[in-house]
């Protein structure tokens, strides 16, 4: 699809039908509603509704505003209609009133409306100027990038095997068995650093292959390292969903090329496919034992412990209206995610942990979701607020890779591009610490390694210019 094809008043398919039908008579089949529930799942069926009118009235390829509406509709609404139809909730049964279940879902509506109406505005009124095409790089820099590449894609696999051992490779509960002897200073560093490298790499070829400007066996041998060192059973499902989703968009796979398919597969994944691979979290016997019982696991993951956003904003609005907001204190540690806990012992955890603390319900390993996030440190304002900026910088990116960027562009912008379709599944979900702290991880990594790489000829140039016409 050309960037001059996407409009922002195109007339949804009646595709979008589907979903909210499908959810109703699952609904009627399943649950026997009484009192107050049936205002809960007729504003659920609502959500997943608008949600899905506006998800396939979005004719690019993909985009950050697709991400939104299908995580709206999985994380949202319809894993919530099977945990308020099975009556308990992630993590801690019967803590949360029917009638909180109502206000979460009425404010999930108003931030989708929010969301919509500012998103539909600034994309509107965004007209990027036009730009040339990024000239490419020169053969001397693809040369070089072709030799140093696989060495930085061992160098990273050399240290991942001696950190998380060999299995860490493989396996999900042997590679968080080792990370967790480490600080999450350590974590953020070492893992992600690793990982946003090699994830720059893999880009970086599948770029440089398209523009005939790296041999085949040369992106083979990166890719091919890339997938050995970050194996899907290994990684979380963030994680994996970033790394193989953004390589597939960076290399133009025909199939995700027309509207609506890789909405429709990511809809699949996330309703199917992604509560089964919970397994991946335990290692040996105890993930082959789990696995003798899918149906065991798909429903755990589903009612009790995957997907947690709806019920970590229900949750957030129970705790806030007996305790008060934290008036900015946990957006201030995502501000500084950086500042190590030595020097600042005071430092927030992530919302998520912060409030299971709070609530003494034990594990806190757990989601906060955007709306949530809002709540906790400003009440309804600041979940409203937070919808705002997200659709001003979902639109804003949005439009520039539509409108400005080019099929085979190479520049960094567009190859984060890439990869922000994956990560913002993670900000949305939660919490926001961990998540902002992984995404400027990333970036941080695509910053220094294309300025090592394509950022030093051009500054040499206009160096050696300056100095000759100074002579």
């Amino acid at each position: 699809m050309s960037p001059d094809s996407e409009t922002y008043a195109h007339p949804s398919s009646r595709w979008w039908l589907i979903l909210p039908l499908l959810q109703a008579l699952t609904i009627l089949v399943l649950a026997r509603p009484a009192g107050i529930e049936w205002a809960i799942y007729a504003s659920q069926i609502c959500i997943t509704a608008f949600s899905s009118w506006r998800l396939f009235s979005d004719r690019t390829s993909y985009s950050l505003n697709q991400v939104w509406w299908i995580f709206s509709i999985i994380f949202l609404s319809a894993m919530p209609s099977a945990q308020v139809a099975a009556h308990t909730t992630p993590w801690h049964t019967g803590d949360i009133l029917p009638s909180t279940m109502l206000r979460a879902n009425c404010l999930v509506l108003a931030g989708l409306g929010l969301f919509e109406g500012v998103r539909l505005w600034a994309s509107r009124h965004f007209f990027p100027y036009p730009s040339a095409e990024a000239k490419a790089p020169t053969p001397v820099l693809a040369r070089q990038f072709e030799v140093v590449a696989p060495i930085i894609m061992l160098a990273c696999g050399t240290a991942l095997i001696i950190v998380l051992k060999p299995a860490g490779l493989f396996l999900r509960g042997h590679l968080e068995q080792q990370l967790w002897k480490h600080n999450t200073t350590f974590q953020l560093v070492f893992d992600k650093g690793l990982r946003g490298t090699m994830l720059w790499c893999c880009l970086t070829a599948i770029v440089l292959f398209l523009q005939r400007r790296l041999s085949r066996s040369s992106l083979w041998l990166i890719l091919i390292l890339g997938i050995l060192f970050n194996f899907p059973m290994a990684m979380p499902r963030y994680l994996t969903l970033t790394f193989y989703l953004s390589a597939a968009l960076a290399a133009g796979l025909p199939f995700f090329r027309k509207a609506h398919r890789l909405s429709v597969t990511l809809l699949a994944i996330m309703l199917l496919v992604a509560p089964l691979s919970s397994v991946t979290r335990y290692g040996g016997m105890d993930m082959m034992d789990r696995m003798k019982r899918p149906a065991e696991v798909f429903q755990s993951a589903v009612i009790l412990t995957d997907y947690d956003a709806w019920s970590s904003l229900c949750r957030v609005m129970q705790y806030t209206g007996e305790q008060g907001t934290t008036h900015g204190r946990q957006l201030m540690g995502v501000a500084l995610f950086f500042v190590p806990r030595s020097v600042w012992p005071d430092k927030p955890i992530g919302s998520g942990a912060f409030l299971f603390n709070q609530l003494d319900l034990g594990f806190n390993n757990v989601a906060c979701t955007f709306l949530a996030e809002g709540y906790i440190n400003f009440g309804v304002v600041g979940s409203l607020v937070f919808a705002v900026l997200m659709a001003l910088v979902i639109a804003r990116y949005d439009s520039w890779f539509w409108r400005r960027s080019s099929h085979q562009r190479f520049s960094l912008s567009r190859l984060f591009y890439f990869v922000a379709i994956g990560m913002l599944f993670y900000m949305l979900r939660g919490d926001l610490m961990s998540s902002f702290a992984y995404t400027a991880g990333f970036a941080a990594m695509f910053v220094f390694w294309q300025a090592v790489f394509f950022w030093r000829l051009p500054r040499r140039k206009g160096a050696q210019a300056a100095a000759s016409q100074q002579k």
